[in-house]
């Protein structure tokens, strides 16, 4: 059946996927669950199913004591507040080969891993680059004239949102390469000269290991997306259904391109129905950083990230 539908494998992925030396969290999401069947081409067809659960106990608001007005009435009953959020979309991927760097001679060890070109994330300009763990990345510095590496706000990163031109925290980072060509920006991250590294506060030289590496990049676009949200609050409950048109997003793998895990860049939750596509990683609004990729930026200035685990063995 799989062969004559045209796919060559199928593949499913959980996560999020721990990392083995931390726990953190940089998604919104609380799980997710991607289906992959790719055909011979690098192409294939991807089904997504997102999953946000919260649970708490509040106390309500304590009423007023009829017999003393100005007191108010205790209350020492707490009510539930649950919300629910489901997210299903489905359409066509494409799977590319991209660039990668490996770095490693770093005092900081979280530093020296691979790390991948990520093009719907763009600071002026320049495409991005994402570590294996989604914890750092890299940009160019455009008023410095070098790479410079950064981290999300999870690890004490100070996200994508703040390093751009203008940002609060332009100019901050772990360590960055010497100065670069403006003709040769790709050959100065590939270079081993003129690094430096944040040391105990201060910009310390170094020279790492930098070795060109390749990952895979995935460019999911999805017809359409339907979200299934509830909420509950105490005895009081509601639910509603929503629908949007197409949507892109992307992904990242490092071993191979129908190996290992995936770094997702997720998208948000479908909106109210409109007309045309919401191009997620595309056109994104202009926030005065010279960011492309807005769309995919939450309200803590970085991406929503999860990263995926194969949860069984390709067919």
């Amino acid at each position: 059946l799989r062969s004559l539908l045209g796919f060559r494998s199928m593949e499913q992925l959980v996560g999020p996927a721990q990392n083995k030396k931390s726990r953190w969290s940089n998604s919104n999401w609380t799980s997710a669950i991607l289906s992959l069947q790719q055909r011979a081409d690098s192409s294939g067809h991807f089904s997504l199913e997102l999953w946000r659960f919260y649970e708490a106990w509040q106390m309500p608001a304590a009423a007023a004591d009829p017999a003393q007005p100005s007191k108010p009435k205790a209350n020492k009953t707490s009510i539930l507040h649950r919300e629910e959020t489901r997210v299903t979309m489905s359409g066509e991927y494409k799977l590319l080969e991209v660039p990668a760097v490996q770095l490693s001679g770093f005092y900081d060890e979280g530093l020296n891993q691979v790390y991948a070109l990520e093009t719907g994330l763009e600071i002026s300009g320049e495409a991005t680059w994402w570590s294996e763990d989604g914890r750092y990345f890299i940009y160019f510095a455009e008023e410095h004239k070098h790479w410079k590496v950064n981290g999300i706000r999870a690890v004490g990163g100070d996200g994508l949102h703040a390093v751009g031109p203008g940002g609060r925290k332009a100019g901050c980072g772990f360590a960055h390469s010497g100065l670069v060509s403006p003709n040769a920006r790709r050959e100065g991250l590939f270079s081993s000269d003129g690094w430096f590294e944040v040391d105990d506060g201060t910009w310390s030289s170094l020279q790492p290991n930098v070795r060109a590496e390749k990952a895979w990049s995935f460019s999911f676009d999805a017809q359409s997306a339907e979200a299934e949200e509830s909420a509950q609050i105490g005895d009081d409950s509601a639910a509603k259904e929503k629908r949007s048109g197409s949507c892109h997003f992307h992904g990242l793998r490092y071993q191979g391109p129908s190996a290992g895990r995936v770094l997702l860049f997720l998208p948000p939750k479908p909106g109210p129905d409109q007309e045309g596509a919401v191009d997620l990683a595309g056109q994104g609004a202009d926030n005065g950083n010279n960011l492309k990729g807005e769309e995919l930026i939450n309200g803590a200035g970085e991406p929503d990230l999860m990263i995926l685990k194969p949860s069984v063995s390709k067919l």
